[in-house]
């Protein structure tokens, strides 16, 4: 018996099919609901500058996301940190990754948000500050000339009825990754702008996560959600639109395994690590937090030269690479971009 998820039907554009979901229904949330008992230990220390780093997987759009994902760390954090270098892919990098933290920090600050906050996000994550609001056109999810599971989202005199229903349901006071995972569905399904719905539905994700498992957790399935498996996400959905909803359950239930997997990953390069260069040293000094160090020219403090490698003096600066941290970054890169091209999407 097939479950009522909506209505699908056929458009006589581009042979593409039109999906109108049901609203938010308690029904195929618990249908889809997985295994919350999400287990974490603590990572090794606070790690602010994974910041970064995970948010370049996240920031670009639909047709950079591979190309970000490929930006290399160092040259990323030199530039980030000290502004050494010229690679305009790099400054591209970073200036959608800062924009997508602005965006992430500004979407923090509400506690319920209304659709005036969300036009406001939407226009601060793309580099021209034009803000189309809510879409008053056709939107279609894919192209189908190469994904045959794109369609039509709902019509557009339908998305602020269901953007009402969408964010009285975001709004509850549920931490769940049930709630993230079917508020992202429902969002795809909306569409309600002309550009930045991905980045935007992502940020609601990671901002719902965040609040019960920290934030390297939901960019974690953020990543799996839009990299790693894409291509097999966008095959639940299609299965989910024809009334099937076993195969996206099956999927959350993967990515979540995958995302603790990920997890204790990185977590165990971060501890090996601190066990390095010595947990002392850790905790009585940031410095060993960071991966790019300014230190004055005449600035007496000692450099641990296992540790800091010399890249280039600035001004009044001289710039450290901290080649021991950077190396388990990079480590846990390589682990990242394999799974990425082992599931390369569309």
């Amino acid at each position: 018996m097939k479950l009522k998820t909506g209505k699908l039907t056929n458009s006589k554009i581009e042979n593409c099919p039109v999906f109108t979901p049901i609203k938010i229904s308690d029904e195929i949330i618990d249908c889809l609901r997985v295994d919350e008992s999400v287990k974490l230990k603590p990572l090794s220390f606070a790690g602010g500058f994974l910041t970064l780093y995970l948010l370049k997987f996240l920031a670009g759009d639909k047709n950079t996301s591979s190309g970000f994902a490929d930006c290399a760390i160092d040259e990323l954090y030199l530039w980030a940190g000290a502004r050494v270098g010229s690679n305009r892919f790099v400054k591209t990098v970073c200036s959608a990754v800062a924009r997508f933290n602005n965006s992430l920090k500004a979407l923090s600050q509400n506690s319920k948000l209304t659709l005036d906050d969300l036009i406001a996000i939407n226009t601060r994550l793309r580099p021209k500050k034009h803000n189309y609001g809510i879409r008053t056109s056709n939107m279609r999810a894919g192209n189908p000339k190469t994904n045959p599971n794109a369609f039509y989202c709902i019509p557009p005199e339908l998305v602020m009825d269901y953007m009402h229903d969408f964010l009285t349901f975001y709004n509850n006071d549920d931490k769940s990754i049930n709630k993230a995972l079917y508020a992202l569905l429902q969002f795809i399904f909306i569409h309600p702008f002309r550009d930045g719905n991905g980045r935007l539905s992502r940020l609601l994700l990671i901002h719902s996560v965040q609040k019960k498992h920290g934030f390297i957790f939901a960019c974690l399935l953020a990543i799996y959600l839009k990299n790693i498996d894409k291509k097999e996400y966008h095959q639940c959905m299609k299965h989910y639109r024809e009334g099937n909803i076993d195969p996206l359950k099956h999927f959350h239930d993967k990515a979540i395994n995958w995302t603790c997997k990920s997890y204790e990953e990185i977590n165990g390069l971060l501890s090996a690590y601190e066990e390095l260069i010595g947990k002392e040293k850790v905790q009585a000094d940031e410095i060993y937090r960071q991966i790019v160090v300014k230190i004055a020219k005449n600035s007496k403090h000692k450099i641990d030269p296992s540790v800091f490698q010399p890249q280039v003096t600035k001004g009044q600066y001289k710039i450290y690479l901290n080649t021991a941290l950077l190396n388990a970054l990079n480590q846990f890169d390589y682990y990242l971009r394999f799974e990425l091209r082992s599931c390369m999407a569309y």
